[in-house]
C-alpha cells in the first residue's frame, strides 16, 4: 500500500495530467504524419499495392477504439497527395511526426529526474529512429501474410498473418512499446526488468481502457455529438490519446519508483560492509 501511495503522489508531484495533455496534443499532430510515413516506408520496401495499404490501414486503425472514420478519410486524402509533397515537405513531415517523440522524453526526463537532457538534434535523431522503429508494426501484417504464402508454396500453411492481426499481438505489441519507449527515449539508463514490469501495467491499462472507452462511447457519442458536431470524432481521438498518456506516464512512475527503491537498497548494502570495517580499524 505505501509504495502504491508513494508512485501516486510521485504522478502528481510530476504534474503528470499536464504532461498528459501535451503528449496527447503532439500524438494528435504527429498521428496522420506518421502514418504516411509508415505508408511510403512499405510502399518503398514492399511495392506499391492497393491490398498492402488496406492491410497497412487496418492494422492502424485497430489500434483505435474510436475516430477510425475520421481517420480513414484524412488517410485517403493525404495518401492521394503524398508525390506532392517534395524534399522539404518529406522533412516537415518528419519534424512534426518527430514532435510525439520529444514530448515523450520531456516527460519522461522528468519523472525519472534525469540530471542532463539531450541537445536538440540528438533528440530529433533518437526520435526519427523510434519512428522507423514503430514503422516496422504497421507493416508486419503485411509481412506475415508474405511469408504464409510463402511456406504455402512449400506445402506447409501456418496463419502467421491471423495470429499477428490478433488481440494478443496488440497486447504484445503495446508492452514491447512501452519497454522501447522508456529504455530508449529518456535521457537516463533504466533497466529492462523493471520497463518490463512496467511494460505489463501499460499493456494491461491500455486493454481495460479499450474496453472502458468502446463501452462508454456507445453511452456518450450522442452527448458529444450534440456539443462538438462534425469534430466530434477528433475531440474523441483525442481524449483517447489523453487516456493512453495518463497510462503511460503512470506506468513510467512505476518504474522510477522500482529504479530508485533499487538504487536505495544498493546503496545501503555498500555502506553497511564500510561501516563494519571502520569500527574493526577502530577497534
Amino acid at each position: 500500500m505505501r509504495t502504491v501511495t508513494a508512485i501516486v503522489k510521485n504522478f502528481f508531484r510530476h504534474d503528470c495530467l499536464y504532461l498528459a495533455t501535451n503528449i496527447s496534443f503532439c500524438g494528435l499532430l504527429s498521428l496522420i504524419p506518421m502514418i504516411l510515413i509508415a505508408v511510403s516506408i512499405t510502399g518503398f520496401l514492399l511495392g506499391s499495392s492497393n491490398d498492402i495499404y488496406q492491410q497497412l490501414v487496418s492494422a492502424i486503425v485497430d489500434l483505435l477504439p474510436q475516430g477510425k472514420d475520421f481517420l480513414m478519410n484524412n488517410l485517403r486524402e493525404v495518401v492521394g497527395q503524398r508525390h506532392s509533397l517534395g524534399v522539404l515537405g518529406a522533412v516537415m513531415l518528419l519534424f512534426i511526426a518527430s514532435i510525439l517523440f520529444g514530448a515523450m522524453e520531456r516527460s519522461l526526463d522528468i519523472i525519472f529526474e534525469s540530471e542532463k537532457r539531450r541537445n536538440f538534434l540528438h533528440s530529433r535523431l533518437v526520435a526519427i529512429g523510434m519512428i522507423m522503429l514503430v514503422s516496422l508494426f504497421f507493416f508486419m501484417p503485411t509481412i506475415a501474410d508474405l511469408l504464409t504464402r510463402g511456406l504455402v508454396r512449400f506445402g506447409f500453411y501456418f496463419p502467421l498473418g491471423d495470429i499477428v492481426r490478433g488481440k494478443i499481438f496488440l497486447v504484445l505489441f503495446t508492452f514491447f512499446a512501452f519497454v522501447a519507449i522508456v529504455v530508449i527515449v529518456p535521457h537516463h539508463k533504466v533497466r529492462f526488468r523493471y520497463a518490463a514490469f512496467g511494460g505489463l501495467f501499460f499493456a494491461f491499462g491500455v486493454w481495460v481502457a479499450r474496453l472502458w472507452f468502446r463501452w462508454y462511447m456507445v453511452k456518450a457519442f450522442s452527448q458529444y455529438n450534440v456539443i462538438y458536431g462534425s469534430i466530434t470524432a477528433m475531440i474523441l481521438l483525442l481524449l483517447w490519446f489523453y487516456y493512453v498518456s495518463n497510462i503511460l506516464l503512470f506506468s513510467a512512475e512505476i518504474v522510477s519508483y522500482l529504479q530508485q527503491r533499487h538504487r536505495h537498497s544498493e546503496g545501503k548494502a555498500r555502506r553497511i560492509p564500510g561501516s563494519f570495517s571502520a569500527r574493526g580499524g577502530s577497534g
